[in-house]
């Protein structure tokens, strides 16, 4: 089938073949590996491929299969992260590389039809997610033997993490340090998710993020269009680690995306354990749903720190074994977060973990709209709490 009129005129190139994926010289090698996981009736999966321009290095291809009872559907998402990913100014989203579309064949009864696929390129490539971590920890031996340790008593001095396998170069539970940083750039990312005037953007190359972003000129701020995620959750924070910059988010899949105007209503497209309460109501959405989301986030990382293992579990059964997901058991989750810990962290980091549960408790995760804070607000309050981690005050 042709390629769909409505992502014509977006860059991609149209092939016969993936043996013909070549762009600006490059030769990119799109076939689907055999260790690639593929989830049962999915029409999208993303995988790694090499980077012909860099030896060693991958990228991360999306393939979206255009079968006839998807097609419309998938059209509407891969144009909308298409579009968006080439507009948004944000240092979080991945970058497109390139952008191939593979004509399939027509329907026959006499064979299996190979359905059209859009294969989106896109740098850089990252394996693990904050989902991989909680699966991580929930499937470790300690994590299954029940909520207490094997002595019978609250795990203590951050022993519920003992048993978890390595999971990266860099150690989630070991070194709690990691986190304050990471939770400062998702938080810039949602300050910055706005599709930028390109006169402004270039001026900004030389600020840090507060500068840039969150105490804007007025003149520049109605020159903004403002982009709400409409999807976030654990599997869609990337977790990049990098010795010089230590732990970053790239966050990913903005197929529902969508340009946020005040009062616009939503569809509710997203991973419902994790939406706003407004967004399951049918009441208008705004870029304080992605606010929640992103507490709901939080509250694994805030398990860490506050419980290791046993805490991430229990967040994980009262949160998403039950009906509604975070949305209807605020409560719960409030009040496990709020127990006295049973991991012990530095002084300073146990200062910073307590002020990040206020910033989540009554600033983020709050069921009322009206009461939970924008993205700007939410960034300043992190700015005053990561300074005085920094400080050590």
């Amino acid at each position: 089938m042709p390629l769909p009129r409505d992502l014509q005129g977006l860059n991609i190139v149209v092939l016969n073949s993936i043996s013909e994926a070549w762009y600006n010289d490059s030769f990119y090698d799109l076939a689907l590996g055999r260790e690639t996981e593929r989830t049962p009736g999915s029409s999208c999966v993303v995988y790694a491929i090499p980077d012909p321009d860099c030896d060693g290095e991958q990228l991360a291809c999306k393939k979206l299969e255009f079968s006839q009872t998807r097609r419309d559907f998938l059209t509407r998402v891969a144009k909308a992260e298409l579009q968006l990913l080439n507009n948004i100014a944000s240092w979080y989203i991945p970058r497109i590389r390139a952008a191939f579309y593979v004509e399939g064949d027509k329907p026959s009864r006499r064979q299996r039809v190979k359905h059209s696929a859009l294969y989106i390129i896109l740098e850089p490539w990252v394996e693990l997610s904050l989902e991989d971590l909680v699966e991580a920890m929930l499937s470790s031996e300690n994590g299954e033997d029940g909520e207490d340790g094997e002595d019978g008593e609250d795990g203590e001095d951050g022993e519920d993490g003992e048993d978890v396998k390595p999971f990266a170069p860099w150690d989630p539970l070991g070194n709690p340090d990691i986190w304050p940083h990471f939770i400062g750039h998702c938080l810039a990312f949602l300050t910055t998710l706005w599709i930028v005037d390109p006169t402004y953007l270039e001026s900004t190359k030389n600020m840090v993020v507060e500068e840039a972003f969150v105490r804007l000129p007025r003149e520049y701020v109605d020159k903004f269009q403002k982009v709400r995620h409409k999807d976030l959750k654990p599997e869609h924070l990337r977790l990049m680690w990098e010795e010089k910059t230590g732990l970053t988010p790239l966050i990913i899949d903005f197929g529902i995306s969508k340009i946020y105007a005040a009062g616009d209503p939503t569809e509710h497209e997203g991973s419902r354990k994790y939406l706003a309460p407004e967004q399951i109501t049918g009441n208008p959405a705004s870029e304080k749903s992605d606010v929640f989301s992103m507490a709901c986030c939080f509250t694994f990382i805030e398990a860490m720190l506050h419980s290791g293992t046993t805490g991430v579990r229990q967040i994980f059964e009262v949160a998403l074994s039950r009906h509604g997901g975070f949305r209807d058991n605020i409560q719960h989750v409030n009040d496990i977060l709020n127990r006295a810990p049973t991991v012990q962290l530095s002084p300073g980091m146990e200062r910073f973990r307590l002020e990040l549960r206020k910033l989540v408790e009554f600033k983020m995760l709050v069921h009322n709209v009206a009461d939970r804070s924008n993205a700007g607000e939410v960034f300043e309050a992190f700015t005053e709490i990561h300074k005085n981690y920094e400080n050590g005050t």
